[in-house]
């Protein structure tokens, strides 16, 4: 499975770029034994041109969508990847993963909860303050 996790979010492979590639290349994308991992299509393009321009023969092969993995880890945040990966790979939940909803509630209840410590502390210096 060909996945990245940025801040939070998994990334879904999109294209193989299957190439002979001398040991000493180095590309900005993610190297595997099978070819290049392509995440987005402006990444596509670029390691076409640098290809090209390297006079490497390539071949690009599509990666399927997996639906049922796409809406396992929609709206979840991983810490690594290789938690995303055994999450999606297993029935274990991500040991720190909340939905989007459930972690804008959670922030939601701790503003409040601060609003209402900050009130009674200013509520206690202004009483302070009547007494002095």
């Amino acid at each position: 499975m060909y996945i990245s996790v940025n801040d939070g979010q998994v990334e879904f492979a999109t294209h193989l770029i299957r190439a002979a590639l001398p040991d000493d290349m180095q590309l900005p994308f993610q190297k595997e034994t099978a070819g290049l991992v392509i995440y987005y299509c402006w990444e596509l393009k670029q390691a076409e041109r640098l290809l090209r321009e390297a006079n490497i023969s390539y071949s690009i092969e599509v990666i399927e969508r997996d639906p049922v993995r796409e809406s396992k880890a929609s709206g979840v945040k991983y810490g690594s990847r290789s938690e995303a990966i055994e999450h999606l790979t297993t029935d274990k939940a991500p040991i720190n993963a909340m939905s989007s909803a459930a972690e804008l509630e959670e922030l939601r209840n701790r503003v409040i909860m601060l609003e209402q410590k900050l009130l009674a502390k200013e509520e206690r210096l202004a009483a302070d303050k009547a007494v002095s």
